[in-house]
């Protein structure tokens, strides 16, 4: 009987040191975070994980984050679209994932978390006093006054209807 149970247990152990690097192997991996489509109040932050698993993506103003949105389908390729944000604000997030087994994943960026800024919603002051001092055949000089903004990047200079400064 000692001998038999000794035998099981020899084989058990066997079989545990075989089967144990398989499930480490598999563990759930996070790949390819981003935020994309940014805009003054909005932006799309998709990230994919080796393994069908849920989501969760954690955003705020600060490292602090404070808002969270989740998805409990099992999916390959995550995405959430963040409404509702400020405009010109720096925002911090990071994503997680539950894989079938349970084992959960997070990806705050080795602890610096992922950032993105939302873009300027403030239009640029109207040009002033807009004169054309010459005209030829190729090309025409025009002038105003000088912008008293302090943020002139909002004016583009086009030619034939093609941006080329700004």
């Amino acid at each position: 009987m000692k001998k038999t149970l000794a035998q099981i247990i020899a084989l058990f152990c066997i079989e545990l040191i075989m089967l144990l690097p398989l499930y480490t192997v598999n563990a759930l991996t996070i790949s390819n975070v981003q935020a994309a489509d940014i805009t003054a109040n909005s932006a799309l932050v998709s990230w994919v994980t080796d393994q069908h698993a849920t989501g969760i993506v954690r955003y705020g103003a600060t490292p602090n984050l404070g808002s969270t949105q989740t998805h409990s389908n099992f999916l390959i390729e995550h995405s959430f679209f963040l409404a509702n944000l400020n405009s010109e604000t720096a925002y911090y997030f990071d994503v997680g994932s539950f894989n079938v087994t349970g084992d959960f994943v997070r990806d705050n960026n080795s602890g610096q978390f992922y950032t993105f800024t939302t873009l300027d919603r403030t239009p640029p002051h109207k040009v002033a006093n807009l004169r054309i001092l010459n005209i030829t055949t190729n090309s025409a000089l025009i002038a105003w006054n000088n912008a008293t903004a302090l943020d002139i990047s909002h004016y583009n200079n086009y030619r034939n209807n093609v941006k080329v400064a700004n």
